[in-house]
């Protein structure tokens, strides 16, 4: 039987099956752009459809069991994009649906019991965000050689490599590296700062809740990712300042399909072994799906590489890992009108690390094992018109356990255990509300109740073991239009498209004040295969539950120890607070983008895209101070309270788990109260931090035939005009691109496809620019990075023997000229140090993997 997969078919691809880079250009034409003039004759229905999208720039989204073996009906004549696909499907049983700024094929009975058209950045359905998106799709996925959903993210221009993931271990500000996840970081803002989506739905995250895991989700089984490079707080809440990614798996599937892929590298180490299997069916008004993964990676040691890395051969720069994944699906229509889906997903992965601390302390092995459970439920009822009501709850767990063994060469064991859990049910309707000139009003209306859980045990053989706990409830309310004011029907000049959307959600915290938080956006074409967008938004991030939740310490010192110059500081006692706080408030930021999108009709299969975008991200909440030693710095004095209240001081050491009393002779007890306290250093979790970042992101598609066949030339580039830093408000600003373990001005992915027959071969480069190290008197320059990736595929078919038949085999080569990481020498006294960049290039070198597919 034929697989069942997503094939998205663009203008600059023309070969609408393929796309060569992930992280490619934003959407296509729109479905009801100009007319243009079709001559096709009757062909098979999928060869038609690749026309048709390449012809009129158009993106469109087919699964592979439909269009297998139906013919197309002629299409002549001057029709725009939609009304070609619908004469093209003539008599087929199928139809298409807007979805977005796509057309997807579906079933013509039933087509509203069908499988949701999942659209990023929008809860309507149809609805054109009128922000960037980036897609990655199955195709580009296979292409790219990636074992890993973490290895697949790290080629997306727009996301950064820095915080946590498997390679860096020893940046700036690394916290949960030992459970050995991977988060995602789009425009640098922070991994919490970047919402975190499967087929739409939120997940737990993981360790101390500092990211989401991605490399928990099963590469094998993600349709696409659909990647929002713009703020979105107004539909998805919280955390959804730098953008939003969302990981669409496979949802319907008829026959057996399996994987093998084995890779290696060329320098030695990182042996990798992936293997899958789909198996799906489907009967009258129902389907199931049910995926499995196993991946196991091997280690790379800094004695396997053998260029400059500095520091002790056995250092481990990827753990060992071993992962099972488990993902299924059951729909069933209840009625003509009401439908049923229940999903579940479950990952463990177990790792092995040798962990090297400071101070010359060595934990000779770090185990951690992490476990991910998800299981949700949707019910979909047609209540008359296209009106439409989804009801959903979601559960997801992640549980991660680290061992320590031999701390410090003393034989000791350390447990590290956390656990996050979140609830949420949510209730969303949306229709057309009225009939405009242009086309229907739609209207999204809904509320969401989440409850989020957390909870941390860590045990030593030398301590007692210390538990935190935390839980909080939110509540919200949402709303969206989407409001057609221009179109095919009603075009004028200079105006062939104007649309204008607007959202809002109201997102209520039982530990704090509400926040409502709103986006509005425009799309305007003026002619024919010119469009521009626009929006602005504000958006936030919640506190983590371990920043508000467990204890702080308060610390009394002799009042001259916390200040600069100890001469200033009158009689009395000093205080210092470290730990979490209570009184933290949601981050805050504004962001506002422009972009355009160019599809000549004098060069058909061409398309270019630009997005610029500005973020304030304010409020910012970070742990202000290295050192309690700031009294009397400006930049500090936000953190800073001389002679605070009695009363002040009272609350905070009765708030404080331990009070911690060295202010007597030799920090030795002196029975310091309340009323000695002279001054306060709160070197807490704090809102104090301020980052502003602006750039552009610019794309290229072109497609053309040569040969037997058609090429297709991609490009995704993301260049940082700025990126500025502020600790608290009272200090400077200080830019922050183009330095060590920090974004990058440059960073682009694009090559060459070329696709002729069951062939298909591609050349993809990876780039990123050179900058400075900063962290010593003189600069030193670290050099640009840049690799290349070759893949060659062969599809077998009806010519081959039957034996090979629906087989594709793909030869992977990443870093095929074997490029080292640009040298970065390591913080001076650090014992970790490894001699490069790890959020900004790979010690990985050349791998080679070779992948079998094969549908039953």
């Amino acid at each position: 039987m034929p697989m069942t997969k997503t094939f998205l078919l663009r203008a600059s691809a023309a070969l609408a099956f393929v796309a060569a880079a992930p992280g490619g250009a934003a959407s296509g034409a729109q479905p009801d752009a100009a007319p243009l003039e079709y001559a096709l004759g009757a062909q098979p229905l999928g060869a038609a459809l690749r026309a048709i999208g390449s012809q009129a720039g158009v993106t469109i989204i087919a699964p592979d069991e439909l269009v297998a073996g139906r013919k197309a009906q002629t299409v002549r004549g001057r029709l725009t994009p939609l009304e070609a696909v619908r004469a093209a499907l003539g008599g087929s049983g199928l139809e298409a649906r807007l979805a977005g700024d796509a057309i997807a094929i579906v079933e013509m009975a039933g087509a509203s019991d069908g499988d949701p058209i999942v659209v990023t950045g929008t809860n309507i359905r149809g609805g054109a965000p009128t922000s960037p998106i980036v897609t990655v799709t199955r195709e580009e996925i296979e292409r790219s050689g990636a074992t890993s959903t973490e290895q697949l993210m790290r080629q997306v221009p727009q996301n950064f490599g820095g915080g946590v993931n498997q390679e860096n271990f020893n940046g700036p500000g690394i916290v949960d590296i030992t459970s050995h996840g991977a988060g995602v970081n789009l425009r640098g803002l922070g991994q919490r700062a970047t919402l975190v989506l499967v087929n739409g739905r939120r997940l737990a995250p993981s360790g101390t809740g500092s990211f989401v895991d991605i490399s928990l989700v099963p590469v094998s089984a993600i349709e696409r990712v659909e990647i929002l490079t713009d703020g979105a707080s107004a539909i998805y809440g919280s955390d959804a300042v730098g953008g939003v990614v969302n990981f669409i798996l496979k949802s319907r599937f008829t026959g057996v399909e399996t994987l093998a892929q084995i890779g290696t590298t060329t320098q030695g180490g990182g042996n990798q072994l992936l293997l899958g299997a789909n198996a799906g069916t489907d009967w009258s008004g129902g389907r199931a799906l049910l995926s499995y993964e196993y991946r196991d990676d091997g280690e790379i040691r800094a004695g396997d590489r053998d260029f400059p890395i500095g520091q002790n051969e056995d250092l481990f720069l990827f753990p060992k890992e071993r992962r099972h994944s488990v993902y299924g699906v059951v729909a069933q229509d209840l009625s003509d009108a009401i439908s049923l889906e229940v999903t579940g997903t479950h990952s463990d992965r177990r790792t092995d690390r040798d962990y090297y601390t400071g101070g010359g302390l060595i934990v000779t092995n770090v185990q951690a094992r992490s476990r991910a459970t998800g299981l949700a439920g949707t019910m979909t009822a047609d209540l008359g018109g296209d009106w439409r009501l989804r009801a959903e709850g979601n559960y997801f767990v992640n549980a991660t356990r680290q061992r320590q063994d031999e701390s410090a060469g003393q034989g000791l064991v350390n447990i590290f255990d956390t656990r996050n859990a979140m609830l949420e049910f949510a209730a969303k309707l949306d229709g057309s509300l009225l009939e405009l000139p242009a086309g229907p009003l739609r209207v999204a209306l809904g509320a969401q109740h989440r409850r989020e859980e957390y909870r941390d045990y860590f045990e030593t053989q030398v301590n007692a073991p210390t538990i935190r706990t935390g839980d909080r409830v939110i509540r919200a309310l949402f709303g969206e239009l989407n409001i057609p004011l221009v179109s095919a029907a009603n075009r004028m000049p200079l105006v062939e498209r104007l649309v204008v959307t607007a959202a809002g959600r109201l997102e209520d915290y039982d530990s704090y004040k509400a926040t409502f938080d709103p986006k509005v956006g425009i799309l305007w074409s003026p002619l024919e295969g010119l469009a521009f967008r626009s929006s602005y938004d504000t958006s936030f991030r919640a506190p983590l539950l371990p920043e508000t939740t467990g204890y702080y310490n308060a610390f009394l010192y002799p009042s001259g120890l916390l200040f600069i110059n100890p001469a200033e500081a009158p009689p009395g006692v000093s205080m210092a607070l470290v730990g979490s706080n209570p009184a933290i408030q949601p981050e805050r930021s504004r962001s506002w983008t422009i972009g355009g999108d160019f599809r000549p009709p004098a060069v058909p299969g061409l398309e270019l895209t630009a997005n610029y975008y500005a973020i304030r991200f304010t409020n910012r909440i970070a742990i202000p101070v290295q050192s309690v030693v700031v009294i009397g710095d400006p930049a500090y004095e936000p953190v800073v309270t001389r002679s605070p209240a009695e009363a002040l001081v009272r609350d905070l050491l009765a708030g404080a788990g331990q009070v911690l009393d060295f202010s007597g002779p030799n920090f030795t007890p002196g029975g310091a109260t309340a009323d000695q306290v002279i001054a306060i250093v709160d070197a807490r979790f704090n809102n104090t931090a301020v980052s502003k970042t602006r750039g552009f992101d610019v794309g290229l598609r072109y497609g053309f035939a040569l040969g037997t066949g058609r090429m297709s030339v991609d490009l995704n580039a993301s260049h940082i005009l700025s990126f500025k830093d502020q600790l608290t408000a009272a200090a400077p600003a200080v830019e922050t691109v183009d330095t060590p373990y920090r974004p990058l001005d440059w960073r682009l992915r694009g090559g060459l496809t070329w696709e002729g027959g069951p062939w298909t071969a591609s050349a993809i480069v990876n780039y990123s620019g050179a900058y400075n190290d900063n962290r010593r008197a003189e600069r030193v320059p670290v050099s640009s990075y840049a690799t290349v990736d070759l893949f060659l595929g062969y599809s077998a078919g009806t010519g081959d023997p039957e034996w090979l038949r629906g087989t594709r085999l793909g030869l992977s080569v990443l870093n095929a000229f074997d490029r080292d990481p640009p040298f970065l020498a390591p913080d001076p006294g650090s014992v970790r140090g490894i001699g490069y960049d790890p959020v900004n290039a790979s010690a990985r070198g050349r791998s080679v993997s070779l992948q079998v597919r094969r549908t039953w």
